[in-house]
């Protein structure tokens, strides 16, 4: 919650007659907050820096990171692909980016309105979290190869709903 939001709150109980604390806070202002801008205190890792460190990982932990690496994904995004996400336009694979995944997701039950633990919610963090990717040459032939690995019956419709970074849940694993 921000200090605009609270100032809101606040105005809003007062002009409604909830309260009366005469605290002044119309006159209430978030500090301003100075940033580091200088150049040394920020890096990216290369993609030199990336192929060494996958290199030590397991074939998953590869994917996972070459996935959030190439194509930017937050964490929940990417374990929250499923093999239907994945599709062909001609011979160039895109991704359908709409839920995230990994588990500890909460989500509300309508029936009990109790939030209870799922491993994957049928939204992103944000609105425009929706998004159709274009994937890299170098990074489809990848993602075939660790389909063709993991996913075997990559196709068949009872497969179509697993996810495509396996065995971070209790689901069925191909």
């Amino acid at each position: 919650m921000k200090i605009n939001d609270i100032k809101q709150m606040l105005i809003f109980g007062e002009d409604e007659g909830i309260w009366k604390l005469n605290l002044g806070v119309t006159q209430l202002k978030a500090p301003k907050i100075k940033r580091n801008t200088q150049a040394e205190s920020r890096f990216a890792v290369t993609w030199k820096e990336t192929a060494l460190i996958a290199e030590h990982l397991h074939p998953i932990h590869q994917m996972t990171l070459w996935l959030l690496r190439v194509l930017g994904l937050r964490v929940s995004e990417c374990f929250g692909i499923l093999l239907s996400d994945i599709r062909y336009e001609k011979k160039t694979m895109l991704i359908d980016i709409r839920r995230q995944g990994g588990g500890g997701q909460q989500e509300r039950d309508e029936v009990t309105k109790k939030y209870v633990r799922v491993e994957r919610v049928n939204r992103t963090k944000t609105v425009s979290g929706y998004r159709t990717l274009v994937i890299p040459k170098q990074l489809q032939a990848l993602i075939e190869a660790f389909i063709e690995i993991f996913h075997p019956n990559f196709g068949n419709a009872e497969c179509m709903n697993h996810p495509l970074i396996p065995g971070l849940t209790n689901e069925e694993e191909p």
